[in-house]
């Protein structure tokens, strides 16, 4: 309804109205090759600054390391910068939009910080190092403003490094745990916008148990001894999980919420029954009792063999959002899955994904929008899928956003995804040696310049111009009036047939169907007309806006008569809503229509797809809505199972109460069935 309402505006200067929000995934890019340094099947990670520039990094073959930046408006900044040496990279983005980057080379844990304009550059000079004498087994990194964090696992004991600006390198005297019980695995950080730090991490205890614990620091305040938050379960050969031969090594997963509050969350492995269990801090406070969310005992059991690696999202009233694996009973299969509640004690939902048996990441922005990412099956084979919702309602949409390096998921990393604040989302991976990126485009292009002259005259063409520009796809131009024909392009013209005041409107869209709307309108004047006919015996005639005037001569006299005829009407320019289909199972689209509200009569005519779908009719009040059902052939329904989207272009015919018509057409993404 928004699109029609926006429709029926008329003002007299430029004005925009509310964007009309289409949304979705980009076609999958690739941001490296494989060529002679081929990704690992590590995940890599990624970041998305608020200004839309995206970052994404990976571990390369031959223990290099790698970063390259997908800038906003303008794409790829030269090829991928490549740190012979360098492993383990962990990237986060602080409000200010700067990229804080921590990795480890030879012994040495180093961060360091691009400027808040230019996500590729990261000053000479500009970091913090941190000595890691031995192995190091697994690193995080975190900031707030001036202010990073990086904590690692060195040597079985986790560290903590802490570096601003001002104050440099700053590391504790003592490591955040020493290793005393046993040797630690992986390791997570949060810190939130007052500096109250969380360190969580599993430890190998001498029960044979794999506990999970964290240490706490206050702003401004000194450690806090350890806190036992949980228990993994069994420590049969350290507390490491494999899947399909990858070991998993983010077992533990902290998640930083509103106002401080910290979620973590993982997975136990017995003794009895698998769950996934949670616990919640409060801004610098102690871990509360731990809380089952999942087992091996609900309606959809979580599995224990593989594994199911435990990520959570915290938000407002502790809203919550987990994902997980699950053996559906319906099918006998592995699928992915999420458990969501809204805060404040509300049930929670348990939804089913794609089949699969791979870890989902998740990610959240400050407006509490989530996107996840998850490596899923088919009868097709392997595919990467996304989905994005809200911490407290889940994800929705779920599509197929790219490919695998195999059929069966071999030589391909789960995804990492990152989302910026306006609800711009980012999925990486490594697929055979390359690294793929997809991209969620959520908000809608802006003009960046509209031209229409102020005033015109009947009969006569007048020229219209628009432009604008979207962060992350291109954007193309259409066109509709009160009165006439739609039309597309950057530049068109268009001749207005009554006088009068004549609303002009700018459609500017991105690749993924986002609308910004900018309106004019033009003060259309009567033509001049007049003149005499031959000056010899006869007649003529002529047609000006429908008033037929004939003129006829004689020697002595001439004498005019004018029949006054109605103006001719244009039809009714149905508005097109959205710019996605979801086709049932049965092929079936549903195309939302809207009649504008001064139609005479209403609306009445049929609408179809130009190829794939046959007309139907429909009919609508004045300014209201109706649905046309649209059947698709059975070529376009196969064309569709394969690709999972498609491109189609409708087209409507519709006539007012008074038989005058009118066209109108659209391009739109039709997805396949969910599952």
């Amino acid at each position: 309804m928004r699109a029609v309402l926006c429709a029926l505006i008329m003002v007299a200067a430029l004005a925009w109205c509310a964007p009309a929000f289409g949304a979705g995934w980009l076609p999958a890019e690739e941001v490296a090759p494989a060529g002679s340094q081929p990704a690992t099947t590590e995940p890599p990670v990624v970041a998305v600054t608020p200004a839309g520039d995206v970052f994404a990094a990976w571990t390369a073959s031959g223990g290099s390391f790698a970063y390259r930046v997908r800038r906003a408006f303008t794409g790829y900044a030269g090829d991928p910068h490549r740190f012979p040496g360098n492993d383990l990279p962990a990237v986060t983005v602080d409000a200010d939009g700067r990229i804080w980057l921590a990795t480890h080379l030879g012994g040495v844990v180093q961060v360091v910080r691009s400027s808040a304009t230019d996500p590729d550059s990261f000053p000479q000079g500009q970091g913090g190092s941190f000595i890691a004498p031995g192995a190091v087994t697994d690193l995080d990194v975190a900031a707030r403003h001036d202010e990073g964090a990086v904590v690692f696992v060195n040597a079985g004991q986790v560290k903590l490094g802490r570096w601003t600006p001002t104050g440099g390198a700053v590391a504790p005297n003592a490591p955040l745990y020493d290793g005393s019980l046993n040797a630690a695995d992986h390791a997570k950080v949060s810190l939130d916008a007052a500096g109250n730090l969380v360190a969580a991490f599993t430890i190998s205890s001498q029960t044979n148990l794999c506990r999970v614990a964290a240490v706490r620091i206050p702003a401004g305040g000194s450690p806090i001894p350890l806190q036992d938050i949980g228990s993994t379960g069994s420590a049969d050969g350290g507390c490491s999980f494999f899947i399909n031969g990858k070991e998993l090594n983010d077992n533990v997963d902290l998640a930083l919420g509103p106002s401080g509050r910290v979620l973590a969350s993982w997975y136990r492995n017995g003794p009895s029954h698998a769950g996934i269990d949670t616990a919640v801090a409060p801004p610098g406070g102690a871990f509360g009792a731990g809380t089952t969310v999942a087992s091996d005992t609900d309606a959809h059991p979580l599995t224990s063999n593989p594994p199911s690696v435990a990520h959570g999202l915290l938000g407002a009233s502790d809203a919550m959002l987990h994902t997980y694996i699950v053996r559906s009973p319906d099918d006998g299969f592995d699928h992915a899955a999420q458990l969501f509640r809204a805060g404040g004690g509300a049930p929670g939902f348990e939804r089913d994904f794609d089949i699969g048996s791979n870890a989902q990441h998740l990610a959240r922005n400050a407006a509490e929008q989530a996107v996840g990412g998850w490596q899923g099956s088919s009868l097709a084979g392997c595919h990467i899928s996304g989905a994005v919702g809200t911490v407290a309602g889940g994800l929705e949409h779920e599509e197929t956003i790219g490919g695998c390096g195999q059929s069966t998921g071999a030589e391909t990393s789960d995804p990492r995804v990152a989302i910026d604040p306006a609800g711009d989302a980012a999925a990486v991976w490594t697929a055979a040696g390359a690294v793929q990126l997809a991209i969620y485009d959520a908000t809608p292009p802006e003009a960046t310049d509209v031209s229409a002259p102020p005033n015109a005259t009947v009969g006569d063409p007048v020229a219209l111009s628009a432009a604008g520009r979207d962060a992350l796809s291109p954007v193309t131009v259409d066109w509709t009036f009160d009165e006439g024909a739609p039309a597309s392009g950057g530049s068109v013209t268009h001749t207005f047939a009554t006088a009068g005041p004549h609303r002009v409107v700018a459609h500017l869209r991105d690749e993924v169907g986002n609308t910004a709307d900018v309106e004019r309108t033009v003060s259309v004047g009567e033509a001049s007309g007049g003149g005499s006919g031959a000056s010899s015996n006869g007649s003529s005639s002529n047609s000006t806006n429908n008033n037929t005037t004939t003129t006829t001569t004689t020697a002595t006299t001439t004498t005019t008569t004018t029949t006054l005829m109605p103006p001719r009407v244009p039809g009714p320019t149905m508005a097109l809503l959205g710019s996605r289909l979801r086709a049932s199972r049965r092929g079936v689209i549903r195309l939302r229509l809207g009649c504008p509200a001064e139609t005479p009569g209403g609306c009445s005519g049929t609408a179809g797809l130009q190829k794939g779908a046959a007309p139907r009719a429909f009919r609508a009040a004045a300014g209201a809505t109706t649905t046309a059902k649209l059947k698709l052939t059975r070529s376009t329904r196969r064309r569709l199972s394969r690709r999972h989207r498609i491109r189609v272009t409708v087209a409507v015919t519709a006539h007012d109460g008074q038989g005058n018509e009118a066209t109108s057409s659209g391009a739109y993404t039709v997805l396949s069935p969910r599952r």
